[in-house]
């Protein structure tokens, strides 16, 4: 397996569907765990970092964006298959 740093790296160089694969495989490693006291975010290396609370509210904003992406799907394809 290759090292996390290099997987990351890669996300530069990508675009679309394999940018997406490399998301869910960098996801799925053994390296991240839920943070404590969140909801769908997941860390690696610890909270040690300057940028920490920056980091951590945009990890927050995102989580957000992504459930109300996910319903404005799940409401567009109910009403399209209404």
């Amino acid at each position: 397996m290759n090292n996390i740093t290099d997987e990351l790296a890669k996300l530069h160089e990508l675009t679309g569907a394999e940018f997406s694969r490399q998301v869910e495989r960098i996801a799925l490693r053994n390296e991240f765990y839920p943070l404590e006291g969140e909801t769908d975010i997941y860390i690696t290396g610890g909270e040690t970092s300057d940028d920490f609370e920056n980091q951590l509210n945009a990890a927050r904003k995102a989580v957000v964006r992504q459930i109300s992406i996910s319903q404005e799907v799940r409401r567009a394809t109910t009403l399209k298959t209404n």
